[in-house]
């Protein structure tokens, strides 16, 4: 079984002992793809990559695609910046968000005196526009386990999500 990946004019790969690294216009990525009985190739005059492997087991198919996924999405995020969008909102209690560097201020979350503080990982940059927060770079995992760490810091407590709306939520992503 096998899968393959069509590789851009505009992008570079290189595989060195199972780090797959893309680098395209926006930036270079690089991860580790290792699986037992999977063997990742690249061939540089078609410009494909083959991830193949022996197996017939279910797993091990499955595998073989995670991994093109994730080749794929690196391919996206050399060429285009993955953008997320989450909106604020609020009831009663007019909360504010401001960024410090790579850490985002979330204040006057249900009246609270306390700001919440939510640490962004490298590599994302973030804008803030009314009640709308914008969260964009090229590693796609990195910028949406930003949008989750945001929207998890808003948690109520043991509140009723019916009565109690207030929160940071995704609206949605796009690859600009």
């Amino acid at each position: 079984m096998e899968k393959i990946v069509q590789i851009p004019e505009n992008v570079e790969i290189s595989i060195e002992n199972s780090i797959v690294a893309v680098k395209g216009p926006l930036g270079e990525l690089k991860r580790t793809l290792k699986y037992p009985g999977i063997s990742i190739k690249y061939d540089s005059k078609q410009r494909t990559i083959k991830i193949s492997t022996e197996s017939k087991r279910r797993k091990d198919i499955s595998i073989l695609g995670t991994f093109a996924s994730h080749i794929n999405n690196m391919i996206q995020g050399a060429q285009k910046e993955f953008v997320y969008e989450m909106k604020c909102v609020y009831a009663h209690f007019p909360m504010t968000i401001k960024v410090q560097g790579q850490e985002v201020l979330i204040q006057n979350f249900l009246g609270e005196r306390q700001p919440r503080k939510v640490k962004i990982k490298e590599g994302v940059k973030i804008k803030v526009e009314g009640d709308s927060v914008f969260l964009s770079g090229c590693n796609k995992e990195v910028v949406s386990q930003s949008a989750a760490k945001l929207e998890s810091a808003c948690y109520k407590g043991n509140r009723d999500p019916r009565k109690f709306q207030d929160g940071i939520y995704p609206v949605g992503w796009k690859n600009e």
